[in-house]
């Protein structure tokens, strides 16, 4: 993909995004991409935006507070929103729940700080700040896929002559899988797609607010809550944080089920979506997209989670799995060496920064 200035709040640098942040998932997209779903991605960023709805932009300013921002989200039933000073003009980041528990503690302090405070604290964390993105019509569709599954889940494009568009991982499955009903590989069975690794779990006596902080050190977007014969009962993710407020933050103490009983955002009344190993890919994409979730649940015999599909791996299905080019490393461009790693079908170039090895644990992942 042609390089590009990245805007990450008041910083721009230029980088061709690889799928470096994939290290940190647990759930791996398998190395054997065929020709043609990569081909696949070689449609344009205008031919996206013609199939996708043009949405209402909802946007917040740098001085709104975190319990206004969870307001607005519930309101408008969306994860997060652009923060824009309407001063300056100037994109600053995306405000989230995640910015909440990455804030200040206790919750309540948080609730109280403006959405600036909370982006720069959750950057320093190395929580997701959102980007902002200058691209043309005709730009090809495989750069915005690699920002995708790099650990972003949504991009804010600025477009040529066209203005701000606002585009989801959601919205590129659902083109995705429309251009690609018809490839065989998407009724290929999950395990043959992907390879999963440990699953994350929270049991159903710990406080949600246990659940929240390990997904906030863990950078993940949600954890599969099971009881104790370890079998899948609810999903927690951080869309459940919407809908807190100063009154009501206090229900983070409480056990996880119960908290999501109490909490207005909350799905607990829904059960969690889940697949087997035998399932296709193209059943997955059409239970997230019917169901408006992020990931579904891969249970073995007994109920228990095994692995999970997200947004995320199944765009990655249509990506390339080339040697990695120009890998982010906490916001440095990092220089490739020389070494090289040898596995089947796959050549992992070692990232370094300025020539010495990158100590980032992501690195040494991905490297090992």
């Amino acid at each position: 993909a042609p390089q590009k200035p990245l805007f990450v709040g008041n910083t721009s640098c230029q980088a061709s995004v690889s799928i470096l942040a994939m290290s940190s998932r647990r759930t791996r997209t398998r190395l054997t991409v065929t020709d043609s779903m990569w081909n696949l991605c070689g449609c344009t960023i205008g031919t996206l935006l013609m199939d996708i709805p043009k949405m209402e932009l909802i946007t917040v300013t740098p001085n709104t507070r975190m319990e206004q921002v969870l307001e607005c989200l519930l309101k408008h039933s969306i994860w997060s929103a652009p923060v824009k000073d309407p001063k300056t003009n100037e994109w600053i980041g995306f405000a989230s729940p995640v910015h909440l528990i990455l804030g200040a503690t206790p919750l309540g302090d948080a609730m109280a700080m403006p959405i600036r405070e909370l982006i720069n604290i959750a950057a320093l964390k190395g929580g997701e700040t959102g980007l902002v993105i200058d691209m043309k019509l005709d730009d090809n569709l495989s750069y915005l896929c690699d920002l995708l599954i790099s650990g972003l889940h949504r991009v804010l494009l600025r477009i040529e002559g066209e203005g701000e568009r606002l585009v989801s991982q959601r919205d590129v499955v659902s083109f995705l899988a429309s251009r690609g009903a018809n490839l065989p590989q998407m009724d290929f069975a999950v395990h043959q797609h992907f390879i999963f690794g440990t699953v994350i779990t929270c049991s159903v006596d710990q406080k949600a607010s246990e659940a929240f902080q390990k997904m906030a050190q863990m950078h993940l977007s949600a954890v599969a809550i099971v009881d104790e014969g370890g079998r899948l009962v609810q999903t927690l993710s951080l869309s459940d944080l919407r809908g807190l407020n100063a009154t009501n933050c206090a229900n983070t103490e409480l056990p996880i089920l119960q908290y999501l009983k109490e909490t207005p955002s909350s799905q607990g009344s829904r059960k969690p979506v889940s697949c087997n190993e035998d399932t296709s890919l193209r059943e997955v994409i059409r239970v997230v997209l019917d169901n408006r979730i992020h990931r579904v649940w891969l249970l073995d015999d007994n109920g228990r989670p095994v692995g999970c599909v997200s947004l995320t791996d199944i765009i990655a299905q249509f990506v390339d799995h080339r040697p990695l080019h120009h890998s982010p490393c906490h916001n440095e461009l990092c220089s490739l060496g020389k070494k090289e790693l040898i596995v089947p079908e796959v050549v992992v170039e070692s990232p370094t920064v300025d020539g010495a090895a990158c100590s980032d644990p992501e690195c040494k992942c991905l490297e090992d």
